[in-house]
């Protein structure tokens, strides 16, 4: 087995040999492997590569056979070296003759050795020259991994995940590269692969990872840029300061990355990196602390979270009430609890819109915003040309940002135009490849184009990815009962039911089970949401669909007329819904989609 060894390894390691046999202490190799400038935890560092060293070598401290720990000192390497050649030097003529001397510590003469060492146990020496991108070819995709918390404290994830969110999101706006988005790079922390592996899954060409370490307002963070191919640091550095500088560093070291790659920013994205005003450089750490524990609740999406993650974006904003993206926090949790039915929508749709307008008053260049903004225009305020209108603002803001090409997919199926919304589903996916969510919308998007086959082959991928996860079990459901397999659908409904509270999932099973000839079934599960609507929001877009079977078309129309008054997002849906195929000829149907300013496909 071949390991592979870069970096700071490699340089104390060659250090190390020029000096065999002699004691190298640790102020000699701080001030030669570790610049003045790099701000860094010298002695976490140098133990880090001593660790990785000592590993690629198969050595022990206990037990040296290559490399000796002198306490309090330094290393000594006393391995023999077996050179290939004497290194002589000439004698100048004036000099009275001498015998030729050996020259151990010559470059040249390192390099063999080293090589001879690293052969000899079986190291890959990587070439690890800090400088321009020179590899075998361009770098137009990488994922940032999560950052690595190196304190004690569980409890000081949220903020290691901020930080992470918030060198990926400056990443994000650089058009030339593609980032992969938050749920796919999380999906690796604790997996223990390699780069060369986490690139080949995610399809990137490189890996932006490092660490963070808080004590109080004091942060050291360390990131590394590494060729995901070959496992080669391209860049690295350390940051050591108050917290109120790592808004700055953040922005800096996206600059710095793009920099060392070479790839080409846009006058507006060069800008917004290296703005020395900038909104987000005058967020105060107590606001951005409860923001960021916000978000790490936000990202779990359950409704309890998503209530606790307003109260944590509240707190942000009356610690600063000038901070954008905790406005647009608050939206993006008030958005879910009233599409997904755990709320009234007129509950929560006017609340994210309040929150959506402060904040693009604020910033009117945060993609998310315009996102969000897209999405209360599309399923509550029926806007339908303000809807597009906001998506194709925000992905010329962020091409990068998955959420707009996720929901701008969803919006191009919901106005019927299929081919269009199946490529912007499929960017999302590239984007994302991991999540749960997307994946299922993918498929959702070959089901409103009556592709059932298709929709079922890729409503597979996130069941199997998480069976845990309802939303996949309902849209391969749905899939399922379109193309006749009532049995298969019943038993995903079923499933969903089980891991989801809502109407929606109930609405999916009653609906089946009246479609499988199972009456009494059906009846329960209706009467089990009409007792959900007497302490709960039950949308009445929902009771429509559980009450869809033939002959009870009138009761069907009161509800769905009832969505409408309510404004229900999943009226959207009526225009392509297969299960309302049955009263597409009915004269009240049309009137119902002219009301919402949608056609007939």
């Amino acid at each position: 087995m071949r390991v592979r060894l870069q970096g700071q390894p490699v340089d104390l390691l060659s250090m190390l040999i020029e000096h065999a046999g002699e004691v190298v202490t640790r102020d000699e190799l701080q001030k030669r492997l570790w610049a003045a400038e790099t701000y860094v935890d010298f002695e976490h560092s140098l133990n880090a590569a001593m660790k990785r060293l000592r590993a690629a070598l198969g050595d022990s401290a206990q037990s040296p056979r290559f490399i000796e720990t002198l306490a309090r000192r330094g290393y000594r390497f006393i391995a023999p070296l077996n050179y290939p050649a004497e290194v002589k030097t000439e004698t100048p003529a004036r000099e009275p003759a001498t015998q030729p001397v050996k020259k151990r510590r010559p470059t040249v003469v390192t390099a063999i050795a080293l090589a001879v060492i690293l052969a000899a146990t079986g190291i890959m020496l990587a070439n690890a020259y800090r400088g321009a991108w020179k590899g075998s070819g361009p770098i137009r995709a990488l994922a940032v991994l999560p950052l690595a918390n190196l304190s004690q404290d569980r409890d000081e994830d949220y903020f290691v995940d901020g930080m992470t969110d918030a060198l990926r999101h400056h990443l994000q706006g650089i058009s030339a590269l593609r980032v992969i988005s938050r749920t796919s790079s999380m999906h690796y922390r604790g997996s223990g692969k390699s780069l060369p592996e986490i690139g080949r899954e995610l399809k990137v060409d490189a890996v932006v990872d490092g660490s963070v370490l808080r004590s109080g307002q004091h942060v050291r963070i360390n990131v590394e840029l590494t060729e995901a191919r070959t496992d080669r640091r391209l860049w690295s550095q350390s940051y050591e300061g108050d917290l109120r500088d790592m808004f700055a560093l953040q922005a800096s070291v996206a600059a710095k990355i793009a920099g060392e790659i070479q790839v080409t920013l846009t006058e507006p994205e060069r800008t917004r990196l290296t703005d020395p005003h900038a909104a987000y450089l005058r967020v105060t750490p107590d606001a951005y602390e409860a923001y960021a524990k916000g978000r790490y609740l936000w990202n779990k999406r359950t409704a309890a979270d998503l209530k606790r993650a307003i109260g944590f974006f509240q707190q942000a904003i009356d610690k600063d009430p000038e901070y954008a993206l905790a406005y647009d926090g608050v939206a993006d949790s008030w958005i879910p609890l009233g599409w997904y039915g755990y709320l009234a929508p007129s509950e929560t749709f006017p609340r994210a819109q309040a929150a959506i307008e402060k904040a693009l008053a604020l910033d009117d260049s945060l993609a998310e915003a315009h996102t969000s903004l897209a999405f209360v225009k599309l399923y509550y305020i029926r806007d339908w040309t303000g809807a597009e209108r906001e998506f194709r603002r925000a992905i010329e803001l962020n091409p990068n940002y998955a959420n707009a090409h996720h929901w701008y997919g969803e919006f191009l199926s919901l106005v019927g135009r299929h081919k269009e919304a199946i490529a912007e589903s499929e960017r999302a996916r590239e984007l994302d490849p991991l999540s749960n969510i997307i994946n299922a919308w993918v498929s959702s998007r070959y089901f409103y184009a009556r592709q059932y086959d298709r929709a079922i082959q890729d409503g597979r991928n996130p069941v199997e990815m998480d069976p845990n996860f309802g939303p996949a079990r309902l849209v391969l459901g749905q899939a399922y009962e379109q193309k006749g397999m009532l049995n298969e659908a019943i038993r995903e409904f079923e499933k969903a039911t089980s891991l989801e509270k809502g109407s929606m999932y109930e609405a999916a099973l009653a609906h089946a089970y009246g479609a499988a000839g199972r009456r009494d079934d059906a009846v329960r599960v209706v009467k089990r949401l009409e007792q959900m609507s007497e302490s709960e929001f039950v949308s009445s877009y929902d009771l429509a669909i559980a009450h869809l079977t033939p002959g009870n078309e009138g009761r069907v129309f009161e509800l769905l007329e009832a969505a409408v008054r309510e404004r229900s997002p999943r009226v959207a849906f009526l225009g392509v819904d297969p299960r309302f195929d049955g009263l597409r000829g009915d004269a009240r149907f049309r009137a119902l989609l002219q009301s919402l300013g949608l056609q007939l496909r």
